[in-house]
């Protein structure tokens, strides 16, 4: 391990009782093997903190080191902030305590950040597992480079699970707002707004639970917590039409919930760009309101066979 980067892993933890261990022996099983790993319990109520401790033998045996504590519910951001202070590593991943890494992740985007030193973030595809760890399916994102821009204005593809950041950039920017319901993506847009750039490669090499308690499934609670973020970049010009453009993505995904909501979220954004009525977005939004949501249903799986078949055609 002389002279391979440390790479420091965190994992929060609150009331994964089901999962923490799996999650942990996916850190375990690293084909990387300078790793230190840090595990905050986050004041779970279930038997989270018994499930770790039944690890801790294999996990001082396998990281040059390793920390756990738990203690009184902070909440996750101040949870990775602790976890950032104890990191001592040149690189910094934090997994949730029910996704899994799959054995190449580490050395894989590692790799990439050794390539590459003006980025200050890798990410990657993954599988979706089920509650039981069954693969159900997959996200791929294209290999592209991102800039502040394109995180502000939500025209990125970035899976959360999947990152590797270098820690001296995050410690830079001050870690977490503490009380942020969106941690990632401030952190993704402190890290650009700094001019480092982001950057997603090939492969599925994480895999990302989903079930009925992730929290990303509520989408109010998403979107009220990234217009909190955007407060944070107030005196950016355009942060108004950042969160214009957030009020219609929220409307996009409310149409399937409630029009009503969907069509108060379409018109709120004008409110905050009235330049935004013009956009391809606020169009898309209109339509969805006004036509069936089959429809919609019945165009996407037409495109996904005619880009089928035209793959199959050059190839």
């Amino acid at each position: 391990m002389i002279g391979r980067p440390l790479v420091s892993v965190a994992i929060p933890c609150y009331n994964h009782e089901r999962y923490i261990q799996d999650c942990i022996k996916s850190v375990i099983g690293q084909d990387y093997e300078n790793i230190e790993l840090i595990i905050i319990d986050d004041g779970s109520s279930d038997n989270s903190v018994e499930k770790i401790k039944e690890m801790i033998p294999a996990c001082e045996e396998r990281f040059v080191h390793f920390e756990f504590r738990h203690r009184d519910n902070k909440g996750l951001s101040a949870t990775l902030n602790e976890a950032i202070e104890w990191c001592r590593g040149a690189y910094y991943s934090t997994i949730a305590s029910d996704d899994v890494l799959l054995p190449k992740k580490t050395s894989t985007l590692l790799r990439y950040m050794e390539e590459d030193k003006d980025v200050a973030g890798i990410f990657c595809g993954c599988y979706i597992l089920d509650g039981n760890g069954k693969k159900i399916d997959s996200l791929r994102a294209p290999e592209k480079l991102y800039s502040f821009e394109d995180i502000f204005f939500r025209k990125y593809n970035i899976i959360a699970p999947t990152q590797l950041l270098r820690l001296d950039c995050v410690q830079c920017v001050g870690g977490y707002p503490e009380n942020l319901y969106v941690e990632d993506w401030y952190m993704w847009l402190a890290l650009t707004e700094k001019g480092y750039k982001l950057r997603v490669v090939d492969g599925l090499l994480v895999g990302y639970r989903q079930h009925e308690n992730n929290s990303s499934k509520n989408a109010l609670k998403m979107h009220d917590g990234r217009v909190e973020v955007l407060k944070y970049f107030s005196e950016n010009p355009l942060q108004k039409k950042a969160v214009a453009i957030n009020y219609l993505f929220a409307s996009i995904d409310f149409t399937s919930i409630s029009k009503i909501k969907a069509a108060k979220f379409l018109f709120e954004s004008v409110s905050y760009n009235k330049e935004i009525i013009f956009s391809p977005l606020f169009a898309s939004c209109l339509l969805r309101l006004v036509i069936p949501r089959f429809v919609f249903a019945q165009a996407k799986k037409l495109k996904c066979v005619l880009v089928g078949n035209s793959k199959d055609i050059v190839t």
